[in-house]
């Protein structure tokens, strides 16, 4: 029985241009930039919350999980509901987009 990397499937072709690619590639340009990022920003106490806008010091972060969750000290503000319509992307159409600038600019 031969294998699929032996008989030349099209994987095999695929998976081998690629590594040739590669080995051509990497001399020239260098391997990827990962690892830890130099320019970490760190948040200051004295930060704005971007969903609350109360100081960050006044906020507690729940680590216990998976996903890292910000307590915000205060009740979340209800979004006011928007029935204008929808193009076929999801987006406001335009007359909505005017609409919402001119009344932006009003206030």
């Amino acid at each position: 029985m031969v294998t699929t990397e032996q008989a030349g499937s099209g994987a095999g072709r695929y998976d081998r241009f690629f590594r040739r690619v590669e080995d051509k590639l990497i001399p020239v340009i260098g391997p990827a930039a990962i690892g830890p990022y130099s320019d970490v920003y760190e948040l200051q106490p004295d930060d704005s919350c971007p969903v609350c806008g109360h100081a960050m010091e006044e906020h507690s972060t729940d680590r216990s999980s998976g996903n890292a969750v910000l307590n915000c000290p205060v009740e979340a503000e209800p979004v006011s509901s928007d029935t204008s319509p929808l193009n076929e992307l999801g987006m406001p159409t335009e007359s909505a987009r005017r609409r919402a600038e001119r009344h932006n600019a009003s206030t």
